[in-house]
């Protein structure tokens, strides 16, 4: 049977312990799996450790805590790579880190919640998947916190850094509709 060895004038197979395979060599020889790979008791092969899991011995892959994951057939604590700004893992042996949704960012590395995942200031936003920071909009735009896009402001109105709201364009100037600049000076 797949997983088993026999020894020359053998009236029986033995089976392959754990952490070893016959390398799909029915009938040969057990064989110790390479770092990063496990196997269960008579096993014809060995198998990778997937991604969030690394290598803890021959016979088992071990999840990388929260807030971190790993490539494929990772061998060592070390190859938890800690999630990047914007991204988080809540859970342990996630094979990818998570995207804060667009309108939120993250500074934070490591994260294990999506609660690190904060929504963009008013005046700011993001369009992105795993942003570490938000953009300001333009003079002529405005937003809401959490926005993945700015507006424009109506005509007549303009949004000055730092301002959160579109105010009226001061005496003097005007500023006409849809257009993409801040108030100009009347002639």
């Amino acid at each position: 049977p797949n997983g088993t060895v026999s020894t020359p004038g053998s009236s029986d197979c033995n089976t392959c312990p754990a952490g070893t395979s016959t390398n799909g060599v029915v009938g040969g020889s057990c064989v110790a799996c390479n770092p990063g790979y496990y196997a269960e008791a008579s096993s014809l092969f060995c198998s990778v450790c997937p991604k969030g899991r690394y290598g803890g011995g021959p016979t088992e892959c071990v999840a990388c805590p929260a807030g971190r994951t790993s490539e494929e057939a990772s061998t060592l604590f070390i190859d938890c790579i800690a999630c990047e700004a914007g991204t988080y893992s809540s859970e342990p042996g996630q094979q990818e880190c998570t995207s804060c949704l667009a309108g939120k960012y993250s500074t934070a590395t490591l994260a294990t919640s999506e609660s690190t995942c904060v929504d963009c200031e008013p005046g700011f936003f993001t369009n992105q998947l795993a942003p570490s920071s938000c953009s300001s909009c333009a003079s002529h735009q405005y937003s809401l916190a959490g926005a993945s896009r700015c507006t424009k402001c109506p005509k007549g109105k303009q949004r000055i850094s730092g301002d959160i709201e579109c105010t009226d364009c001061p005496i003097g100037k005007f500023r006409p509709a849809n257009s993409g600049v801040a108030c100009q000076t009347c002639d």
